[in-house]
């Protein structure tokens, strides 16, 4: 089995290792996203675990940072979910997909409306969604914004991606 056959194993989840690997003449970037995995789905070195991803978890990001966008998808593609990417809140807002979303991973700071803004605004909906703060922010006043509007998890740029796919797992238990 050729490594193409292997991500394309839908039994099977990927985990990839710590930073930039090497391989022909391309490098993984590691983006914002730092720890015992490199968020690159290209990366031939991976580890494989037996679980079944739910086809049903529908995954909406939405940060500004084309980059960051890029490597949350590329994990949470790997880890089996599905994904709606936004650039805006006001995108996200305008979105016309009529799933739900399972959770929201949402960035603090974006141009145009913010994240903070974004979740009141999901918070006094009829059909609230657990959101996933991130931020490049260290601001205990935004933190604490942050847990009065009610997060699952708030994730300081760069964060371990084993910290995103938990905080998603948290989320999908608390939106049942």
């Amino acid at each position: 089995m050729n490594l193409t056959d292997r991500f394309s194993l839908r039994s099977r989840r990927v985990e990839f290792f710590v930073g930039t690997v090497p391989f022909n003449r391309f490098t993984a970037p590691l983006g914002m996203i730092t720890d015992a995995e490199s968020v690159t789905c290209s990366v031939p070195q991976a580890r494989y675990w037996d679980a079944m991803p739910d086809p049903e978890l529908i995954v909406a990001v939405v940060d500004d940072d084309p980059s960051m966008l890029s490597s949350i998808g590329c994990l949470l593609n790997a880890h089996g979910f599905a994904i709606e990417k936004f650039t805006s809140a006001e995108d996200f807002l305008l979105r016309k997909s009529p799933n739900r979303p399972a959770c929201l991973i949402l960035d603090i700071n974006l141009s145009g409306m913010s994240g903070i803004e974004l979740a009141r605004i999901i918070a006094d909906s009829d059909a609230p969604i657990p959101i996933i703060f991130i931020t490049a922010s260290d601001d205990k006043a935004t933190c604490a914004r942050a847990n009065v509007i009610g997060c699952v998890e708030y994730l300081r740029k760069p964060f371990q991606s084993r910290l995103l796919i938990d905080a998603i797992a948290k989320a999908k238990a608390c939106s049942h």
